[in-house]
């Protein structure tokens, strides 16, 4: 059988959220080398995940719901897609 992701989850959706807003705010802020790469450091993913949660815990309610409604409707769409889909993890 084919490999079948898990729908993602409220958190999930809005790390990758805010990962692509601060990835754009770092390239505007260290504009792009001759060479095509970012200059500066970038931050590394283990930094950036703890500011992630820590926004996350601190979200007002309001915000939060909004992207529980987004994880709800991507669960929806997965069930539907993938009726007999059972997340079983690897052993």
């Amino acid at each position: 059988p084919l490999y079948i992701p898990r729908p993602e989850n409220a958190f999930i959706l809005f790390r990758k959220d805010a990962v692509a807003k601060m990835r754009a705010a770092q390239a505007i802020a260290s504009p792009d080398s001759e060479d095509g790469r970012v200059k500066g450091k970038k931050q590394r993913q283990a930094d950036m995940s703890k500011s992630i949660s820590k926004m996350w815990k601190e979200l007002p309610p309001d915000e939060r719901g909004r992207w529980e409604e987004m994880a709800a409707k991507i669960k929806r769409e997965h069930e539907a897609k993938h009726p007999d889909y059972r997340y079983q993890p690897a052993r």
